[in-house]
């Protein structure tokens, strides 16, 4: 008796009668059975040849790679070019940090060679980077001098005796203890005399014993970074290092400065302005702090008017505006003629008699964000004088719409344009308060050569972090036109920050992608919105409990949809 109708019930919810299961089981699997057992047979004596093989090619490689690494060009570099690449890998944005998986001390634990080379080479032992070890609250801890002095045998014997740039960072959440701060400067205070740059990233006041060094002691210091007091953070049984009366800041060599949150006036100071080429005076990060009576405009001016060799000049700091009675040491000008980079956040001060006495010729890079209203129309008038120079500009978005948008067609070498948000100060003015850059800007870009609006026709790299209202199909045109015409620069990089979803059906075109592959970097990144196009992340629990034990609910998915066409 046959049941012909049994092979396509496999796989459906079909029950068999007893005859079908007597069927199956006697009739239909042996013979499959059977001969997959001998299949498995056949695959087992394969795979066992197989290994074999494979353990024959293992040792074959083995001993092959063995004596190619013997012939390896990297063991016969002769020292000094070994050094040379060894000086490459140092990190360039900070100094050498302590930590046996980065250079320099990476390069110790290759091989005895190696590490010979390494620590005969003392420049590659001439920074460090030293954070203050955490304190866990509520927990017992042993910290002493054996701890610190159990430092790697490399940075004992090579880097503290060869020592020229020194960062010390303390994440000033609370106060660490002296003796932890007494055990790390008797490590390197004795060797004042080699520093070329010195970073205190810390409020503790356990660092006197530095701003106690005289001018003599520090020969060869020419980079200072300092910081005052967090608001809060001090306990008012110590006194914190007077800045402004320590001798480091008189060295005959200093040329760079970097004060954070020093709220003494800059003026009181007694470095050797004429010969200071950078300078950094800057808040702590998100916080604009308390206005600081200390420090108004004029004071800064007095202090650019006094350091003619000034190459970089940031001021990320409160100011108060210039008094009735303005000091009579105020300049008339402000020729900072080698000046090539500003970064100027007004403070909440009006700036703009400082932008009406500088004269600034060189000037290659401008950052400038606004935080009151009297400072918006700066650019539309300092713009001008440097529209010969300048190369990149960083500023909010509102200058980016009419009337102020119109000086950026004299600035024809523009190769960088990065749009922000101007930073929140608190008061009842922000910049932000204007309408969105719409899609005339973009191709205002893209005009023809004798056009009068055409704007930076020399432009790579466009960032548009805030206040971007461009239509989807407008930034694609824009690129296009970028990448196809000859009488204007190509882009490098686009990047947009989208106060909007996603259009629905935009989609990047061969064209596009083509000028991606050849090596333009595009990033569109939109809010998620309502764009149905993309999985919506329904979580049903949201809004309850979470499970006992447990903290919390894991990360929702990201409301932020990102384009990175690399």
């Amino acid at each position: 008796m046959g049941f012909p109708n049994l092979p396509s019930q496999i796989g459906t919810n079909y029950i068999p009668s007893d005859e079908e299961v007597h069927h199956i089981k006697n009739s239909i699997l042996p013979v499959p059975t059977a001969k997959l057992a001998d299949l498995d047979i056949e695959i087992n004596r394969i795979q066992e040849v197989l290994s074999n093989l494979m353990e024959q090619r293992q040792s074959l490689s083995t001993e092959i790679e063995g004596y190619r690494s013997l012939i390896s060009p990297a063991r016969r570099l002769p020292i000094d070019i070994l050094q040379e690449i060894f000086l490459h890998t140092l990190p360039t944005a900070h100094n050498a940090v302590i930590d046996p998986h980065m250079c320099p001390l990476l390069l110790t634990r290759i091989c005895n060679g190696w590490r010979t080379v390494a620590l005969s080479t003392p420049q590659l032992w001439s920074s460090i980077h030293i954070p203050i070890p955490l304190i866990v609250m509520g927990r017992p801890h042993q910290w002493g001098p054996m701890h610190f002095n159990d430092l790697p045998e490399e940075f004992q014997k090579t880097t503290l005796s060869s020592l020229k740039s020194i960062s010390l960072y303390d994440p000033r959440q609370y106060l660490v203890p002296k003796e932890h701060y007494d055990i790390i400067l008797d490590s390197f205070l004795p060797r004042a005399s080699q520093w070329k740059s010195l970073a205190l990233d810390t409020c503790s006041p356990f660092v006197i014993p530095i701003a106690e060094l005289q001018e003599s002691d520090v020969p060869l210091l020419e980079s200072l970074n300092l910081h005052g007091e967090a608001d809060g953070t001090n306990d008012s049984s110590y006194s914190l290092p007077d800045w402004k009366m320590c001798g480091i800041v008189k060295s005959h060599r200093l040329r760079k400065i970097n004060f954070t949150q020093i709220r003494d006036n800059i003026t009181k100071f007694p470095l050797k302005w004429a010969q200071i080429t950078d300078i950094k005076l800057s808040k702590f990060p998100y916080d604009w702090g308390p206005p600081n009576s200390n420090v108004n405009l004029a004071d800064l001016i007095i202090v650019l008017s006094l350091s003619p060799r000034l190459v970089n000049f940031h001021s990320e700091i409160r100011l108060t505006n210039i008094g009735p009675a303005s000091p009579s040491s105020m300049p008339s000008s402000l020729p900072l003629l080698h000046l090539q980079r500003m970064v100027f956040h007004d403070g909440g001060a009006d700036c703009s008699p400082l932008f009406h006495l500088l004269n600034a010729p060189s000037l290659l890079h401008l950052e400038f964000l606004p935080t009151v209203l009297s400072s918006i129309t700066v650019l539309s008038t300092f713009l001008p004088q440097v529209s010969g120079t300048i190369l990149s500009l960083t500023t909010p978005y509102a200058f980016f719409v009419e009337p102020h948008s119109h000086s950026l067609s004299q600035c024809q070498k523009l190769t960088s344009i990065t749009v922000k948000s101007a930073p929140p100060l608190g008061t009842a003015w922000s910049p932000q308060l204007v309408d969105f850059i719409s899609d005339k800007f973009l191709n205002n870009l893209t005009l023809p050569m004798d056009h009068p609006d055409r704007i930076a026709p020399a432009l790579e790299v466009f960032n548009c972090q805030a206040g971007g209202n461009f239509s989807d199909a407008a930034v694609l045109k824009f690129i296009k036109a970028k990448q196809s015409r000859a009488d204007i620069a190509k882009l490098k990089h686009i990047s947009i920050r989208f106060t909007r979803p996603r259009e629905l059906g935009f989609s990047v075109d061969e064209e596009v992608l083509q000028y991606v592959a050849d090596g333009l970097r595009v990033d569109l990144c939109y809010p998620a919105g309502l764009n149905y196009n993309l999985p919506f992340a329904f979580v049903p629990s949201a809004g309850l409990p979470p499970p006992h034990g447990q903290l919390g609910w894991p990360a929702h998915a990201s409301n932020w949809e990102t384009w990175d066409m690399q």
